[in-house]
C-alpha cells in the first residue's frame, strides 16, 4: 500500500528543497492543485512548521475545507456550551 505523505512530510521535503535562504524572512503562501488534497491537520502543521524553515509565516488561502474545519470548530464550542454566530467569528 502507498503511503498519503504527511504534512510534516511536505515541509521537510521543502526545507530540503529551497535551503539557501529563499525563504528567509519571507510571507509564503502555499497554493497549487494539490493544496486541495492537504487534510487541516495538514496545513496547520506545514503552517506552524514553516517559521523553522526560516519564514516569517506560511498560510493557506481559504476555501473549503478551511470552512468546514471552523464551522465544526463552533459547532464544538456549542457543545460545550459557547455558543458563537458565524458573524461573531
Amino acid at each position: 500500500m502507498r503511503r498519503v505523505p504527511t504534512g510534516k512530510d511536505v515541509i521537510v521535503t521543502l526545507c530540503g528543497l529551497y535551503n539557501r535562504e529563499e525563504v528567509l524572512n519571507a510571507a509564503v503562501e502555499f497554493t497549487g492543485p494539490g493544496v486541495a488534497s492537504l487534510s487541516m491537520d495538514a496545513r496547520l502543521t506545514i503552517a506552524n512548521m514553516s517559521t523553522e524553515w526560516g519564514t516569517l509565516v506560511g498560510w493557506f488561502p481559504v476555501d473549503e475545507i478551511t470552512l468546514g474545519y471552523l464551522e465544526a470548530a463552533i459547532e464544538n464550542c456549542g457543545r460545550r456550551g459557547h455558543a458563537y454566530s458565524p458573524r461573531e467569528i
